[in-house]
């Protein structure tokens, strides 16, 4: 959820700086999305796209490619899908305090909006 935050988040409701990722050429889950479902040419225009916006400091076009490209959505899914797994995983194991621990974190996760 953290590589969502980056994206999406705003440094007054999320506490820290966003966008550092793509700055740092860090492609995390949403842009790596973005890349893997682009021809090897389409790649290299979004690439350079990327590193322009980036340097310009334009979050919101970074945004932009990054949610019509599926990559929000994408990890979104993917986040359900891991927390679902893990809900099952967890539910075989005996209850106790830890076992609703690991419980609370999964739920944190999941409903955290920064």
């Amino acid at each position: 959820k953290d590589d969502l935050f980056d994206i999406l988040g705003k440094i007054s409701e999320i506490g820290k700086p966003t966008g550092f990722d793509v700055k740092k050429n860090i492609f995390t889950l949403p842009f790596i999305h973005l890349l893997s479902n682009c021809e090897k040419k389409e790649k290299i225009k979004v690439l350079s796209q990327l590193k322009y916006h980036a340097r310009r400091n334009e979050l919101e076009s970074i945004r932009k490619m990054v949610e019509v490209g599926g990559g929000i959505e994408y990890t979104l899914k993917k986040i359900k899908e891991i927390s679902k797994k893990a809900i099952d995983e967890i539910s075989l194991l005996p209850d106790s305090s830890f076992k609703n621990g690991l419980y609370s974190m999964l739920d944190f996760n999941l409903n955290r909006t920064k």
